[in-house]
C-alpha cells in the first residue's frame, strides 16, 4: 500500500505500521532517555526519581535559612533586652509598693522629706505635704495635716542611666484641732 493510496500522512501510516508489526514503541519503563541508563546528559532531569537539587536551588535555600536565622536571633536578642528592662522597672514597682505601705502604716506623718536605701541597687525619696486644693495654705511642719498626701519616688540604675517610677497618694490622718494663735 502505498502513503498517497491510503489518505494517512507519513506519522499516521508509521503508527499504523508499528502496531501491525507488534512493536509498541518506548514505553517509560523501557527507555534509556527516562530511565537514567542511557547516556543523554537530560535523563535525571526528566525522571522524577533520580532528579535532585541543583547547586543553585541549594545555595538560596541555604541563604534563605540563614536570613531566616539571623531575624529570629535579632528578635530574641530584643526581647531579652526588654526583659532586662521590664525587670528592673517591676522590681522598682515592688519596692515603691512595699515603702509605701510601710508608709501608710504610721499613724501620724508630719509633713517633710523622707529618703532610704532599699538594698545598693534602689533608693527611695519620700515627700509628706498637707492636702491643699488651692495651694495658698502655708506648711506648719510641726502640725499633723488632716490629709496627707504621700509622693514616693524609687530611684534605680538602667542600662541606660538612672531610672524612676513615682507613686503619689494621700492619706486621711484624723482631725486635729486647731492651734490658738499666739
Amino acid at each position: 500500500m502505498r502513503i498517497a493510496d491510503s489518505g494517512l500522512n507519513g506519522t499516521q501510516m508509521n503508527a499504523e505500521k508499528n502496531r501491525s508489526s507488534g512493536f509498541r514503541g518506548c514505553t517509560r519503563q523501557h527507555s534509556p532517555i527516562f530511565s537514567g541508563g542511557g547516556l543523554n546528559p537530560q535523563s535525571a532531569i526528566r525522571n522524577p526519581q533520580l532528579a535532585g537539587f541543583t547547586l543553585l536551588e541549594v545555595l538560596v535555600a541555604t541563604a534563605l535559612v540563614g536570613i531566616a536565622a539571623a531575624a529570629l536571633m535579632s528578635g530574641l536578642s530584643g526581647s531579652l533586652r526588654n526583659l532586662s528592662r521590664a525587670e528592673g522597672y517591676e522590681k522598682a514597682v515592688l519596692v515603691a509598693r512595699a515603702q509605701m505601705s510601710r508608709l501608710l502604716i504610721e499613724e501620724k506623718l508630719k509633713p517633710g522629706r523622707l529618703e532610704d536605701r532599699w538594698d545598693e541597687s534602689y533608693r527611695w525619696e519620700a515627700e509628706v505635704a498637707p492636702w491643699d486644693p488651692g495651694g495658698r495654705a502655708p506648711v506648719n511642719p510641726d502640725v499633723v495635716p488632716e490629709i496627707a498626701v504621700i509622693k514616693l519616688r524609687v530611684f534605680w540604675k538602667g542600662v541606660q542611666g538612672e531610672k524612676q517610677v513615682t507613686l503619689e497618694t494621700c492619706k486621711y490622718q484624723g482631725w486635729s484641732p486647731p492651734q490658738p494663735i499666739r
